[in-house]
């Protein structure tokens, strides 16, 4: 009897060994296109003179806010064009005292995919240091100097753009989450050419493409009009 039940006990060991194991979750941003060689090296390159610590500390404390996991690369990352003389000043993370600035815009984001407005995103850009938004000439009241603001790029079911009309349909649709939500969210809305969003929780307005109110399609395209 003893014997057979160390038998078994050696079955269960063995099968359990040879289970697989289960994949980690990955951050949204890596379930993506593979990032280019030399914006793999430049990353590389400025997280060796960071404080690895600090690193660790500032992607935690955003991982625990929100749903989906995102990675460093993402919450450092300025992906807009800029001049060769401002590339090494492409990532950065905020002072401890802008955490919490991001938060809420990334939990609109996850809020408007949680409703089926699109099925995965990219990040582009959100915090912004000072250095790099004069190198850029960037607003000198830009959201993104202070953490606030999340650009992305909404990709379908294969982690690629959309069609232009399904990509107008989800403009409309974030249109309309604005009008009737935004101002209680206190949401910024920016949309861009290029299947691209800027979104906030810093006030309510919206944008297009020249960051100004009159050129956003929520007030005139698709004529949404905010609610009083």
């Amino acid at each position: 009897m003893k014997n057979h039940a160390a038998y078994m006990l050696l079955i269960a060991v063995f099968l359990i060994a040879c289970q697989p194991k289960q994949p980690e979750t990955l951050p949204v941003d890596e379930l993506q296109n593979p990032v280019s060689k030399q914006l793999q090296q430049q990353f590389e390159q400025w997280k060796q003179q960071q404080d690895p610590m600090l690193l660790a500390e500032y992607q935690q404390y955003v991982a625990q806010r929100i749903q989906q996991p995102l990675s460093l690369f993402a919450l450092s990352y300025n992906g807009h064009r800029m001049p060769k003389q401002c590339e090494a000043l492409r990532f950065s993370i905020p002072p401890k005292n802008h955490w919490p600035n991001l938060i809420p815009s990334l939990k609109l984001i996850e809020q408007l995919q949680a409703q089926g407005l699109f099925q995965h995103y990219r990040i582009i850009s959100t915090f912004r240091s000072s250095e790099m938004n004069d190198c850029i000439q960037g607003a000198a009241k830009s959201k993104h100097v202070f953490n606030y603001a999340v650009d992305f790029k909404v990709l379908d079911a294969k982690y690629q753009p959309y069609s232009r009309a399904e990509y107008q349909k989800i403009e409309q649709q974030f249109c309309q989450f604005w009008s009737s939500q935004g101002r209680k969210l206190n949401m910024g809305l920016g949309i861009y050419p290029r299947h691209s969003f800027h979104i906030d929780a810093a006030g309510y307005r919206t944008w297009g493409g020249d960051y100004r109110g009159t050129s956003s399609p929520c007030l005139n395209q698709y004529v949404v009009k905010p609610k009083a």
